[in-house]
């Protein structure tokens, strides 16, 4: 996890006792510095990406029917969660696709699901186009700090579903987001069911998330 990977780093404290300040991307790394650097000196700074770029593309458009649900991403991201919780949504026979845009070794988890669009290797026009025309974005995790994925789809005007995770609580509210507990495949199914139904609750959360 990263904070494992931190306290790796964090082995030798000469260099960190020296600084003037620290700044982390998220609440959950300050706990790392705490015995060893003044409370005082660690400043959470939010990561950001460019919202210029990332922006929706006019007024997103009502689907006659269903719903698409972006995924992007591979590293801290909880694919097999992902997987179950879209066959789920296959055997209710619901209307709702997923576009999963992530590395090819994870093809093998989604064979068989044929309301998920498996993809690599995009460019990033194709990329922000995904965002601009999908309808929520679901992104399970096994631990974060900041993540671009949540953070662009945000800025493109995405309702985001993701894990209840602190990494994630530093970036989101409930006015934009819907957190699971973390590895619950049938909760995760069932807050995208939910927003299938719910287009009013979507538009008001497309327009928080941005």
């Amino acid at each position: 996890t990263p904070s494992n990977r931190f306290h790796e780093i964090m082995n030798n404290k000469r260099h960190i006792n020296k600084a003037d300040a620290v700044f982390v991307v998220s609440t959950v790394q300050e706990e790392i510095f705490a015995d060893t650097i003044s409370a005082d000196k660690v400043h959470f700074v939010p990561h950001g990406i460019d919202v210029d770029y990332f922006t929706p593309k006019g007024a997103r458009e009502d689907r006659v029917e269903g719903m698409q649900c972006l995924f992007v991403g591979s590293h801290l991201r909880d694919l097999d969660n992902l997987a179950a919780a879209a066959k789920i949504i296959k055997d209710k026979k619901e209307n709702i696709q997923f576009i999963v845009v992530t590395s090819p070794d994870y093809r093998s988890l989604f064979h068989g699901l044929d309301n998920v669009n498996f993809t690599s290797g995009i460019s990033d026009e194709e990329l922000l186009q995904m965002y601009q025309t999908s309808d929520v974005y679901v992104m399970p995790l096994l631990d974060c700090t900041a993540n671009n994925g949540l953070l662009e789809a945000m800025a493109c005007g995405l309702p985001i579903i993701s894990t209840d995770l602190q990494g994630v609580r530093d970036y989101v509210d409930n006015k934009c987001a819907i957190l699971t507990p973390q590895g619950k495949e049938n909760t995760l199914a069932d807050n995208i069911m939910m927003l299938k139904k719910e287009q009013v609750i979507r538009k008001e959360m497309s327009a928080a998330s941005r």
